[in-house]
């Protein structure tokens, strides 16, 4: 099947020939996501609707001529979720959709368009004295629609938790473009069957978000940063789980190896020659409690045999080493290497067992593998170097990630702790599911996708 010129027509008379795609350079230009080197597809065309109501018309004319769609925010998805499953498939882009509708600092919410930047919404939202904590590592580039479809989590997941628990109501197009509303803007409601939750990490499969009413919460008055350098990860791992024993539950607590620790070490002018992994951990609340839990943090540390500790004397400065950290995947591309990141999530407890895997990984398949993670809550990031250029190379880095894989199950973890199935791991989940639940997955999707069209080839196969 390829798209009619009569459609195109009609997309075009409701978005306006601009907002319609076709050249090639258009084209590829969607045709990736931040997912796998060379994992590509262009669609057969592209729109990108300018308000709501063009949004459902574009999904209605879609659905009702049989074309399959794939909606994506700015492509910083990481398991393929943004890259159209078929070859006449057309790619919906949000980020005309940009507006914050609203603000609300009494009743403590927000109400947002899919398309809204996740970073630019923070700083919008911090401006009014209040937080909206979810944090993905693609924080600045990511949109709010992309977020809650993937249910994106970060590094402040084991104190705030992920964007699930931020989403108190959503605007979704059905398949038949019309406009669903899920929830409300108040912190209960017990009305109907809670379909938020569905919506929440289902990879645009079952609707197309179109808008969201999101929580908000005061902003911790205070935070203090602690940078920590370890001679063995096996004392990192052990420090981070004292500092947990005490009592402490952090903002932020991440790990890193000696690979992927340098940009955080430069920015606090530490030497790093030694070390062989590194924690920075934030801890917030009022200045009284803040001070008191760093204090605790440093303690926790020393008393494992730090290398090193520094604690930020002042908010910039500790800013400035997440600001560090935020950049850690440069050190990836060194050499011209290309690198895959994964995602891997196992009870905090586990993690040693996981980085031994993973280190032993290393030797098995002859690559270099850097990792770093939530070491509060178990999610681990995997970073496989190699080079594009050696087809040896890349079988071993397939054959490593698929050990990766039943590593993390063999370990009570999760395929998916903050990715996404996508269409990298659309495959595996019933390795993970009973089959009563993957019955159910389909039953659902069947109903509010009998077309399968909502972005086919992810999460569930025909």
């Amino acid at each position: 099947m390829s798209i009619s010129e009569s459609v195109i027509c009609e997309f075009e008379r409701v978005l306006g020939a601009e907002n319609v795609l076709r050249g090639e350079a258009e084209r590829q230009s969607y045709a990736y996501d931040a997912a796998l080197p060379g994992l590509s597809h262009p669609p057969a065309l592209a729109l990108r609707p300018e308000s709501v109501g063009q949004l459902g018309e574009a999904v209605r004319l879609a659905y009702e001529a049989g074309i399959p769609m794939t909606v994506r925010g700015a492509g910083t998805c990481l398991c393929g979720g943004a890259v159209c499953g078929t070859e006449d498939g057309i790619v919906i882009v949000t980020t005309g959709l940009d507006r914050i509708v609203e603000i609300n600092e009494r009743n403590g919410y927000a109400v947002v368009e899919a398309g809204v930047r996740a970073g630019d919404f923070a700083k919008a939202v911090e401006q009014k004295g209040l937080f909206f904590p979810p944090d993905p590592g693609s924080l600045p580039a990511c949109t709010l629609g992309g977020a809650i479809a993937e249910n994106s989590g970060g590094a402040r997941g084991l104190k705030y938790g992920t964007v699930k628990n931020y989403v108190l109501g959503l605007d979704f197009f059905t398949c038949a473009g019309e406009l669903a509303r899920t929830g409300a803007r108040t912190p209960k409601c017990a009305t109907g069957y809670d379909l938020t939750p569905l919506m929440v990490g289902s990879e645009g499969t079952l609707g197309v978000i179109a808008r969201a009413t999101l929580k908000l919460i005061p902003r911790p008055e205070a935070s203090k940063t602690v940078w920590a350098m370890f001679s063995d990860i096996a004392d990192m791992c052990a420090a981070s789980a004292d500092i947990l024993s005490m009592g402490v539950v952090p903002a932020r607590m991440e790990g890193m190896d000696a690979l992927m620790l340098r940009p955080v070490a430069e920015a606090a002018q530490s030497e790093n020659g030694q070390c062989a992994g590194a924690l920075l951990v934030e801890v917030d609340g009022c200045l009284e409690q803040a001070e008191k839990e760093a204090a605790k943090v440093v303690r926790c540390c020393k008393r494992k045999g730090t290398l090193s500790i520094q604690v930020a004397e002042n908010a910039k400065d500790g800013a400035a080493l997440w600001q560090a950290h935020a950049a850690i995947l440069r050190v990836a591309g060194d050499k011209g290497r290309a690198f895959v990141l994964e995602d891997a999530t196992v009870p905090r407890t586990r993690i040693p067992e996981l980085g031994a895997a993973i280190r032993d990984m290393e030797k098995t398949y002859a690559l270099d593998i850097g990792v770093f993670g939530h070491m509060g809550d178990g999610t681990m990031h995997p970073v496989f170097l190699f080079d594009r250029r050696d087809a040896a190379q890349w079988e071993r880095v397939r054959q490593a990630r698929e050990r990766l894989i039943e590593t993390a199950l063999s370990l009570d973890g999760t395929l998916c702790g903050e990715f996404g199935a996508g269409v990298l791991k659309a495959a595996l989940l019933e390795r993970e599911m009973p089959p009563a639940t993957l019955a159910l997955y389909k039953s659902i999707k069947k109903t509010m996708d009998p077309k399968h069209l909502f972005n086919p080839g992810k999460i569930i196969l025909e």
